[in-house]
């Protein structure tokens, strides 16, 4: 399945049952702001502390520290016990709770969410706990009670204050969750949940739909969970992860989708992105080309286009222009008006962007000679009204407040880096820039290359770009690659990291600074530890210099010498004048 079909047969799916599954792992808080504990490092990047006493969250999450450092255990849990207490629901729990199907939420969240966003205790099964009810550490009765206690911790030490006893003999409790290694975890409550959870199943008689959402292959309980009732049921398994969404029915691989949950996206089955529109309007989409609704296959007459969705809007992280949407929107309102010559369509824009040969001309055909209307404004909100979409929205030229009901709604979304553009960029060593594009030493002397030596960019990793731009860049950078393969010898840059023996003394903080691999350790017959560079290797990043304590080791035209000098000669010449 296209990915970008997916959005669109989940919508129909869900529309389509009678039954929701809400099946739900720790990527499901992770947009709350509650910590990604996925791998030693993610755990670690919450909890640096314990990086230091070598623990990583299988270690810690174990019932054993209740009885040998209960300060410890507590600091800890009472730690995640605050933080829950804390959090406030994203609006994703909100759009699932207004889905009108009768539904049923399974997690292995710890944390209470499902329960403080407005799901009933009695719709909700905790299979690993929860950290707000208690139980004694022994245990010594099959019995829980609600966690009323408040924890303090002293997080620079690690150190829980104060720790709840338990109710019945005094002795330490602990939170009522499933630990690792844990053969003293009270069920009592968890098999209540499933106990309700099993006559909730009994009484289908319908479709089922069941949407799982973060749930990684770590701790596979809920993917599992998911796939038995699939079967059990003959439901349709709509899977949401980033990187894990295969095995379902329907895989979403989610992204940044902070424009499509602003203007309805997700929540309202209408409401699509440009890379779904386009796969509506293709003859080998899923409706054949037909433009049709995905919530009641019917054929929309009137389509409101919003551009800059996401894009040129720093409060969601992209502030800067997508490029190819002011286009590839004309494009659309187009095409749709030659699928349905008696639709009408409206785009909202802040202005077009329209830099290329015949681009100008293009946009202009499409407002003159297919009657486009263009409404320059942004919108402030979709929202439902009976079987339409409302949009709400400005026309600044007018300085009127608009009014449009739609039969859909189209987001020109920003254009964001592939997710595993970070990793490749780790691997070749190449340095991106703040949105997370690949880098060019020089946006114009040198805009095919990295400064990674041997690495050359072209098309959407650098930036967004549109077709011709790509293929330019790529002749760009071929060439490139061919000059290179053409000399017998390569030539290097001069500017190179260089050691001072005499200051070095081989502490090696250069050596884990290198993001190049350049720099190496030697040890001398006599004892005497230094630094060496690999000239074919280093970039002259510079790295190693601000890292020496010694001044052991400069970059050949930037000394601290050199340096210093320019910024007293500054410094003089603002004296001066």
């Amino acid at each position: 399945m296209r990915r970008e079909d997916s959005l669109i047969n989940a919508a129909k799916a869900i529309k389509e049952a009678k039954y929701l599954i809400i099946t739900a792992g720790a990527g499901m808080g992770v947009d709350s702001g509650l910590p990604d504990f996925r791998g030693d490092e993610g755990f670690w990047r919450a909890y640096p502390i314990a990086k230091k006493l070598g623990l990583n969250f299988q270690a810690l999450a174990n019932p054993k520290w209740f009885d040998i450092n209960p300060k410890l255990a507590w600091a800890f849990y009472g730690h995640r016990l605050n933080l829950y207490r804390n959090t406030t629901p994203h609006e994703g729990f909100k759009i699932l709770l207004d889905l009108p199907q009768d539904k049923f939420v399974i997690t292995s969240n710890v944390d209470g969410q499902f329960q403080k966003a407005g799901f009933s205790e009695l719709r909700v099964v905790e299979v690993h706990g929860s950290i707000h009810y208690l139980q004694c550490s022994e245990p010594c009765k099959q019995e829980i009670w609600e966690n009323k206690e408040e924890i303090e911790v002293d997080i620079d030490k690690f150190e829980a204050k104060n720790f709840p006893k338990c109710k019945f003999c005094s002795k330490i409790a602990r939170p009522n969750i499933l630990m690792f290694s844990d053969f003293s975890f009270v069920e009592k409550r968890v098999e209540l949940q499933f106990a309700r959870l099993e006559y909730w199943l009994s009484q289908i008689d319908a479709k089922v739909a069941i949407i799982e959402i973060g749930a990684g292959k770590a701790v596979p309980t809920i993917r599992h969970i998911s796939e038995s009732l699939k079967r059990k049921l003959n439901a349709t398994l709509i899977r949401i992860n980033p990187s894990e969404a295969e095995g379902a029915d329907i895989p979403i691989y989610k992204g940044a989708l902070e424009a499509l949950k602003e203007y309805g996206g997700g929540k309202y089955p209408d409401v699509l992105s440009g890379l779904e529109f386009e796969r509506l309007l293709s003859a080998s989409g899923p409706t054949g080309g037909v433009v049709r609704r995905p919530s009641d296959g019917k054929i929309p007459k009137r389509v409101v286009f919003i551009q800059c969705a996401g894009s040129r809007d720093p409060e969601h992280g992209c502030p800067y222009c997508s490029k190819i949407c002011c286009m590839y929107t004309a494009k659309h309102a187009l095409l749709y008006k030659h699928a349905v010559p008696d639709g009408e369509a409206y785009v909202f824009f802040i202005d077009v962007r329209a830099a290329g040969k015949r681009y100008e001309e293009f946009v202009q055909r499409v407002m003159e000679e297919e009657r486009i209307v263009y409404l320059r404004g942004k919108v402030s909100k979709v929202f439902q009204r009976e079987d339409k979409l409302v949009v709400w929205g400005v026309d600044t030229l007018s300085g009127m407040a608009v009014e449009i009901e739609a039969d859909m709604v189209v987001l020109a979304t920003a254009i964001v880096p592939s997710k595993n553009t970070a990793e490749l960029a780790k691997l070749l060593k190449a340095p991106v820039d703040e949105f997370g594009f690949l880098n060019e030493v020089h946006p114009k002397l040198r805009p095919v290359e990295s400064s990674a030596m041997g690495i050359y960019l072209a098309g959407a990793a650098q930036a967004p770009k549109d077709i011709p731009d790509t293929v330019s860049q790529a002749s760009a950078a071929a060439s490139k690659v061919l000059s290179l393969f053409s000399q017998e010898e390569l030539s290097l840059e001069p500017i190179k990291a260089e050691v001072n023996l005499e200051n070095c003394d081989g502490c090696a903080y250069c050596v884990d600074v290198c993001p190049f691999d350049a720099i190496t350790l030697v040890e001398e017959e006599d004892g005497h530890r230094h630094v060496e560079v690999k000239k074919a290797l280093c970039q002259g990043c510079g790295c190693c210099m601000a890292t020496c304590p010694k001044e052991g080791i400069n970059v050949a035209g930037f000394t601290l010498t050199q340096l210093k000098a320019q910024i007293h000669a500054l410094l003089k010449e603002g004296k001066d004048g």
